[in-house]
């Protein structure tokens, strides 16, 4: 599991999840999660009344790609109808 990002430095695995980490205190916060929950994913949800809203506006990224799709392209004629 070493080898699998980049980082060289030390690595501090949580032996619950298996999640790496690069720093033992960022592990130890994560512990108290991982543990608690039993191995499910934590959630913590916002308090009722407040408000979520995204901060991080220069980290968006342009879509790459756009797809226009014209269903009367693909039609064909009949020729069994009147007209």
């Amino acid at each position: 599991m070493f080898s699998f990002t980049k980082h060289r430095g030390s690595k501090h695995f949580c032996m619950h999840c298996l999640h790496c980490f690069y720093s033992s205190d960022n592990l130890k916060r994560h512990q108290k999660d991982c543990i608690q929950i039993n191995g499910t994913q934590a959630i913590e949800m916002p308090v009722e009344g407040s408000k979520i809203c995204f901060k991080n506006h220069h980290k968006m990224l342009p879509v790459p790609f756009v797809i226009y799709a014209d269903v009367e392209a693909i039609t064909e004629k009949i020729d069994t109808c009147v007209p």
